[in-house]
């Protein structure tokens, strides 16, 4: 019943409640398994606190708590790497299958690398890699989250924005529906990073109210800088993205500030190898 309230509450947005239990849970008598840990990175990635996901990272690497799932902690890894802007690290950490791999951790791997290879440019790789998630047909909420949060970017890796920005806004409207904010947050910024802040404002604007952590706060005032075309405000977000160590945004959002102030259009593109 614990591990699936902390994880209920991470993909509500309420990680700091469940980061506490899960230190209870691990600070008592009976080691649990992978599910414990993966909720632990989780929140930190959804908190936009790396510091929570690199301790929940250290616990796995040094085999606390009786960790014994290899294919998690790099899971757990490459989607780090990613955050921090580390997108060749990230490839590495996803691209090998871990021993004993479960078919929910393949397919949750294989979702993870479509992204990490779409946000590097290879759309098509991406698509393939998504498609092979998506063939589980693990019936997790979570893993379709984020095999469509994945096939979002292999559609911007393949150069139609237009076509990312509303499957991005659609995952979040069911997200909306089904209630898993983190997710809906998530895939709202994913919208604004693709150039399109306007729709994704208002929503974010309430979740930065409801949920924890700086990421979705700066999310919204992200979307808030591009609606108004504002670079300063934009610089002055990506540094805090930067001090984060949220170093994936902090790039492009100085891209987005950077073409505002020599007056181009505002285009996502594949970061640089």
């Amino acid at each position: 019943m614990w591990k699936a309230r902390t994880l209920a509450l991470c993909q509500a947005g309420r990680t700091a409640e469940a980061v506490r239990i899960v230190r209870e849970l691990l600070a008592g008598p009976h080691a649990p398994d992978a599910l414990l840990h993966a909720t632990w990175a989780m929140c930190g990635d959804f908190a936009g606190d790396l510091g929570v996901t690199a301790e929940a990272i250290a616990s796995m690497r040094s085999g606390g708590h009786g960790w014994a799932d290899a294919g998690g902690w790099a899971l757990a890894q490459g989607r780090l790497a990613m955050l921090r802007g580390e997108l060749g690290a990230a490839l590495l950490l996803l691209r090998t299958p871990a021993g004993h791999e479960t078919p929910l951790g393949r397919a949750e791997r294989m979702a993870a690398y479509a992204t990490a290879l779409a946000l590097r440019g290879d759309g098509t790789g991406a698509q393939e890699a998504a498609l092979a998630a998506a063939r589980s047909r693990i019936t997790w909420t979570g893993l379709r989250h984020w095999v469509a949060h994945a096939g979002v970017w292999a559609e911007a890796a393949r150069g139609d924005l237009s076509r990312a920005v509303t499957l991005a806004l659609a995952l979040a409207g069911e997200c909306r529906q089904g209630g898993p904010a983190s997710f809906e947050s998530m895939a709202l910024h994913d919208a604004v990073r693709l150039g399109a802040p306007a729709a994704a404002l208002p929503r974010l604007t309430e979740l930065a109210e409801i949920q924890d952590g700086p990421r979705v706060r700066l999310a919204a005032h992200h979307a808030r800088a591009l609606t108004q075309a504002d670079p300063v405000a934009l610089l002055a977000t990506a540094a805090d993205f930067e001090a984060l160590g949220l170093r994936l945004f902090a790039s492009e959002v100085r891209d987005q500030a950077r073409a505002i102030s020599c007056g181009t259009p505002v285009r996502w593109h594949p970061h640089p190898l």
